[in-house]
C-alpha cells in the first residue's frame, strides 16, 4: 500500500518544487533507512534504545533480514518516484542505526542499503547516507554504495575526508547549535567552511532540530505523536470510529465521484485495510452532497490517517483535496449530524437520513459491518425514528418546505421541471403533488437530452 498511495504524492510535490524553482535550486529526495524503518515497525512507535527491534535481529534473523528487504524495496521505488519527478539527488537517514554494533550493521541494515543503491546507482542517481551516532560505523559504510556521506556532528571533518577521498561529504553541523545566537550560529558556520574550503560546500545540520527543550508545547505534541495505542490495546478514552470523506464544501461533485468510484474496486484503500487488519469494518455513505467513510478500528486516528492519504494518493490533482477527519467522539457527532440533516442545504432533511440507513444496508450485504458499527447504525435508526415522531414528514424544515415557500404565488398549473430523482428529488415530487402542481415533470442524468428541451419551455427549474 505505501507505494500506491505514498509515491503519487510524493511524485506531485517534487513536481511542483521542480516547476516552481526551475534550475535555480537542486532539490534533494529523501527516505528513512531500512533498519530505522524497521526499528519503528517492530517498536511500533519511538523509543530509546528500541530493544524489540533489536531482539528480534537476534531471536528470528531470518524474519529481520526478510523485514529489511521487504523495507528497502519499497524505499528504493519511492526514491525512484522522486527521482523521475525531479529530484537531483537523494538522501538515506538512518537516525537509529547509531544504536547497532558494527558486526550487527553489517549483518543487517548493510545488505537492505545495498539493496537500494543496487537500483539507484543503475539510473546514476547521486545517494547520500547519514547515520546519527554512527561515527564507530565510517569505516564500513563506503560498502554501502553511496555516492557520498552526511557526518553526524561527531565525526570529525578530516577523519571522514581520509577514510573517504573521493565521496561527496557533507554536514557535521550540530543541529542544537541553531538554536543559539546568530553569533553561535556563524561561528559554527564559519569552521565548517575552512573544514572544507578546498572542496565543493555543502554545509548543514547534521540532523533534525529538535525544540523540545525550548517548546513545551511542541513536546507535548511529539510525545502524543508517538504514543499511538498498540493493536490489542483498550482505550478507553476513544470511541473506536473514524469519519473521513468530503461534503460540497470541501470537493466538487466530480472529485467526490471520481474517490467513490476509486474505493469501489476491489482493490481500493478500504479493502487494503480491512486485508491488512488496520479497520475492522467500513461503511461508505454516498449522497448528492457527500462522499465519506465510517471506519471501525482500534487506532480510528491512524486508520483514518491511513484512509486518508489513500484518498489523495488517488486524487488527479493532490493539492486540491483535504479529506476532513475526524474520530471518536467527533467521527459519532458527524455521523448523527448527517443522517439528522443538520449537515444538509436545509436542516432535517429525513431524505438524508435513508440514505445513511442504505448506506448501512449495502455495507451489511457486503459483509463490512462489524459489531461496533452495528452499534453505530442501530443508535442512527433509534435517532431518526425519534425525529420523525417530533417532527413528522412535511413539517421538517427540510429543503422541499423552503421551496415550497418560494412557490406560494406560483399558479399551480405552471411547467416545473425537477433535475434529481434521489431521495430528496422524490420528496421535492411529493411535495409539489400535495401542494396541487399539475404540470410537473421529473428528470435525472439519464434524461438530459429531454431535461434540456423541459428547461426551455419550464417556468421553474427545480434542481434537487
Amino acid at each position: 500500500m505505501a507505494c500506491s498511495t505514498a509515491s503519487p504524492i510524493c511524485r506531485a510535490r517534487v513536481a511542483h518544487l521542480k516547476e516552481t524553482l526551475k534550475d535555480r535550486y537542486g532539490i534533494l529526495g529523501f527516505a528513512g533507512a531500512p533498519f530505522t524503518l524497521f526499528a519503528y515497525c517492530v517498536e511500533g512507535g519511538g523509543s530509546d534504545d528500541f530493544r524489540e527491534a533489536r531482539t528480534l535481529m537476534h531471536r528470528d534473523p531470518a524474519l529481520a533480514r526478510r523485514a529489511l528487504d521487504t523495507i528497502a524495496d519499497v524505499v528504493a521505488d519511492l526514491l525512484l518516484a522522486q527521482v523521475d519527478a525531479g529530484a537531483d539527488a537523494v538522501q538515506l537517514f538512518d537516525s537509529w542505526g547509531g544504536l547497532l554494533a558494527p558486526d550487527e550493521y553489517r549483518d543487517f541494515a548493510l545488505p537492505a542499503l545495498q539493496r537500494i543503491t543496487a537500483k539507484l546507482n543503475a539510473r546514476k542517481v547521486p545517494t547520500l547516507l547519514f547515520v546519527r551516532g554512527g561515527h564507530h560505523l565510517l569505516p564500513l559504510l563506503g560498502e554501502s554504495g553511496v555516492t557520498g556521506f552526511s557526518l553526524d556532528w561527531r565525526t570529525e571533518w578530516q577523519v571522514a575526508r581520509d577514510l573517504y577521498p573521493k565521496h561527496l561529504l557533507q554536514g557535521n553541523i550540530d543541529p542544537v547549535l541553531l538554536l543559539g545566537s546568530a553569533d553561535v550560529i556563524r561561528s559554527a558556520h564559519a569552521r565548517a567552511a575552512r573544514d572544507h574550503e578546498e572542496e565543493p560546500r555543502a554545509a548543514a545540520a547534521a540532523s533534525s532540530i529538535s525544540a523540545t527543550a525550548s517548546c513545551p508545547a511542541r513536546r507535548r505534541r511529539r510525545w502524543r505523536r508517538w504514543s499511538r495505542p498498540p493493536r490489542n490495546s483498550a482505550d478507553a478514552a476513544m470511541i473506536p470510529l473514524a469519519l473521513v470523506g468530503m461534503s460540497y464544501r470541501e470537493a466538487p461533485s466530480a472529485v467526490r465521484a471520481a474517490l467513490a468510484a476509486f474505493d469501489s474496486d476491489a482493490s481500493g484503500p478500504s479493502k487494503q485495510l480491512l486485508d491488512a487488519g488496520e479497520i475492522t469494518g467500513v461503511v461508505r455513505i454516498e449522497s448528492c452532497a457527500r462522499v465519506e467513510w465510517l471506519l471501525a478500528s482500534e487506532r480510528p486516528s491512524w486508520a483514518a490517517e491511513l484512509f486518508s492519504a489513500a484518498l489523495i494518493g488517488a486524487a488527479e490533482n493532490p493539492d486540491h483535496v483535504r479529506p476532513r477527519v475526524r474520530h471518536g467522539a467527533a467521527a459519532v457527532g458527524g455521523l448523527l449530524r448527517v443522517a439528522a440533516g443538520l449537515d444538509s442545504v436545509a436542516q432535517g432533511e429525513h431524505a438524508i437520513g435513508n440514505q445513511v440507513l442504505r448506506a448501512f444496508e449495502r455495507a451489511h450485504e457486503a459483509g463490512t459491518v462489524c459489531r461496533n458499527l452495528h452499534v453505530a447504525w442501530r443508535g442512527v435508526g433509534e435517532l431518526l425514528n425519534r425525529a420523525r415522531r417530533i417532527l413528522p414528514q412535511g413539517r421538517t424544515g427540510g429543503v422541499q418546505a423552503l421551496v415550497m415557500q418560494r412557490l406560494t404565488a406560483v399558479p399551480r398549473d405552471a411547467p416545473i421541471a425537477v433535475f434529481g430523482l434521489g431521495e430528496i428529488g422524490q420528496a421535492m415530487l411529493r411535495a409539489l403533488a400535495d401542494a396541487g402542481f399539475t404540470a410537473v415533470e421529473s428528470f435525472n442524468r439519464a434524461s438530459m437530452r429531454a431535461f434540456e428541451g423541459a428547461v426551455q419551455r419550464a417556468d421553474t427549474l427545480i434542481v434537487a
